[in-house]
C-alpha cells in the first residue's frame, strides 16, 4: 500500500455490500445471467431503500408522510437510472436512509438500545459505498451537538474537561494523518 492509509477516500477498493448481495443471489439462482443478477440485486436494494423511506416518513409525520416519501423515492429518476444500469452506488442511499431513520429514533427516545441501533446503522453505511464516508463525521457531529445541548450535559466536571479537548485532539490527529 506504499504506506498510504487514506481515512475517507480509499482508491481502487470496492465496498463489499453490493458484491456480497449479488453473490448471495447468484448462489440461489446459479443458471441466471450476470446482468439479471446485477439488476435483481439493484432492485432489491432499491425496494429496501423505499421501505426505509416509508419508515422515515412515518417517524417524521405519520403514515401519510411515509407514503409521500416512499412515492417521492419511487419516482426518483436517479434511483431508477442507478437501478437499471446496475451500479453499486445505490447502496449509498440505503446506508444514508438507514442511518437517518435510526438517528430520528434516537432523537425521539434516547436510550442505549436506540444508540446501539444508530451505531450499527452508521457502521453498516461504511459497507455501502465511498460517498457515505463523507457523511459519517457530519452525522457524528450532529449527534454530539444534540447530546451536549442537553442542560444536564452543560455541567463542568473533570471528565468533561478532559474528554472534550481530548476528543477534539484525536479527531484532528486522524483528520491530518
Amino acid at each position: 500500500d506504499f504506506h498510504n492509509h487514506p481515512l475517507l477516500f480509499p482508491f481502487g477498493w470496492r465496498e463489499p455490500l453490493y458484491p456480497y448481495i449479488s453473490a448471495f443471489l447468484w448462489e440461489f439462482l446459479p443458471h441466471a445471467t450476470g446482468v439479471f443478477i446485477i439488476r435483481l440485486s439493484s432492485t432489491l436494494i432499491d425496494l429496501t431503500t423505499l421501505w426505509i423511506f416509508y419508515l422515515i416518513g412515518k417517524e417524521i409525520g405519520g403514515r401519510r408522510m411515509g407514503i409521500l416519501l416512499l412515492a417521492m423515492g419511487a419516482i426518483s429518476k436517479e434511483m431508477i437510472m442507478i437501478c437499471k444500469f446496475g451500479y453499486g452506488s445505490g447502496t449509498t442511499v440505503l446506508g444514508c436512509a438507514l442511518t437517518f431513520l435510526f438517528f430520528l429514533r434516537v432523537l425521539k427516545k434516547p436510550d442505549w438500545i436506540h444508540f446501539l441501533e444508530w451505531g450499527t446503522a452508521l457502521g453498516f453505511g461504511a459497507y455501502s459505498y465511498v460517498p457515505f464516508r463523507v457523511w459519517t463525521p457530519v452525522i457524528l457531529g450532529c449527534m454530539w451537538l444534540w447530546v451536549f445541548s442537553d442542560a444536564r450535559e452543560r455541567t463542568w466536571n473533570f471528565f468533561r474537561i478532559i474528554l472534550g479537548p481530548g476528543l477534539m485532539a484525536v479527531w484532528a490527529f486522524l483528520f491530518f494523518y
